[in-house]
């Protein structure tokens, strides 16, 4: 084991070098201490409001790992970081290399619950809704006009908003994270850029409004997906909406 100074110091470091990165940017991360006597250690932390889930993935010349890989692990938030795995040398010529990736959510190994019921993200009728992609049958647009108000489609807390972020169809797009109670996450594309209405960390009721549409000629769509964490990356579910007095399961 890792003697308890080590991880004293290396929350120093972490503070004194990359404190201010972590603020203005990234609240989520994976890095690696270096030790004297060649091992490695993996942490990650996590200062977002909601849990993410990292998967940690190694290449290992002559070194072994304190924890089996590839590991899927839950960053709950935190102020302090968090041991992932050591990595320790077995023999002459060790070598190691690591590669992460985050999820917003908690994985817990379990099939999502898809019983829960949403509102429609916009004032429209059920007609306008198709189904995106022919490679995520689950990513559900509406047709909309410039400046259309967005509505929380279930209620729960604000994970992240975004400007100018790679989105499903990896364009430069706005998107807002609504995180629900059963570890879900609800993602809302396609959002005015400046327009949300709502903070990270407010929690939202079904209904309420969270931002308006950005419309544009080459995709004038609001997207709507709700995911959960599976074992190695997000994954989206099937939804059931209510319009009126009917539910509308898309298929």
């Amino acid at each position: 084991m890792l003697k308890p100074v080590l991880i004293t110091v290396v929350t120093s470091i972490l503070w004194c070098l990359c404190g201010s990165a972590y603020g203005q940017t990234r609240l989520h991360r994976v890095y690696k201490v270096e030790q004297t006597d060649g091992r490695v250690a993996i942490f990650g932390i996590n200062q977002e409001v909601v849990p993410y889930s990292v998967l940690l993935e190694a290449t290992l010349t002559h070194m072994q790992s304190s924890t089996p890989l590839p590991a899927r692990v839950v960053l709950a938030p935190a102020e302090q970081p968090q041991l992932l795995a050591i990595f320790t040398p077995t023999g002459a010529g060790s070598h190691y290399n690591y590669t992460y990736h985050f999820d917003l959510g908690a994985y817990t190994g379990l099939a999502p619950d898809t019983s829960a019921v949403y509102a429609l993200p916009c004032n429209t009728a059920i007609d306008s809704l198709t189904i995106g992609r022919a490679d995520n049958q689950y990513l559900y647009t509406f047709r909309l006009h410039e400046n259309a108000p967005v509505l929380a489609a279930r209620e729960g807390v604000v994970a992240a908003i975004h400007y100018g972020q790679r989105n499903s169809t990896a364009i430069n797009s706005n998107l807002i994270y609504v995180y629900h109670n059963d570890g879900t996450h609800a993602c809302y594309e396609n959002i005015k850029t400046g327009s949300a209405t709502v903070q990270v960390g407010q929690w939202v009721k079904q209904g309420e409004l969270i931002a308006y549409f950005g419309h544009r000629k080459q995709n004038p769509y609001l997207w709507f997906s709700v995911e959960h964490s599976g074992a190695t990356e997000s994954e989206a579910i099937p939804v059931t909406f209510r319009t009126g007095s009917r539910l509308v399961r898309p298929r």
